[in-house]
């Protein structure tokens, strides 16, 4: 989909060594940033476009069985919040795995 509107696909390691190369509507891979904790974390993409004006971080959850991986968005958040760089970040999330959210109210 990026392809077919112009964006150029690139590893960010390789586009960091020589970004001159690569144009100014991108689409990067597997990019780093340092976590909360102070460790090197890795989100799937970073669209970047001149024409467009945008820098956004996107990061992609599967969950395809039941497990505990729910639990780590609060992390995922806080590293959106507190760590990221950019100022806008798309969090995508898929699978059937995913436990339901069921609000309870106060009282209940």
């Amino acid at each position: 989909m990026f392809s077919a509107k112009g964006f150029t696909k690139a590893l960010y390691r390789e586009w960091a060594k020589n970004s001159q190369k690569y144009g100014n509507e991108l689409l990067l891979m597997n990019v780093p940033f340092t976590t909360i904790y102070q460790h090197g974390g890795n989100t799937e993409f970073r669209l970047i476009s001149e024409r467009y004006n945008m820098d956004i971080r996107i990061e992609c959850k599967w969950q395809q069985v039941a497990g505990s991986v729910d639990e780590k968005l609060p992390y995922l958040y806080l590293n959106c919040i507190e760590a990221m760089p950019e100022k806008h970040i798309i969090i995508i999330i898929d699978g059937d795995g995913w436990k339901n959210c069921n609000h309870r109210t106060l009282g209940s």
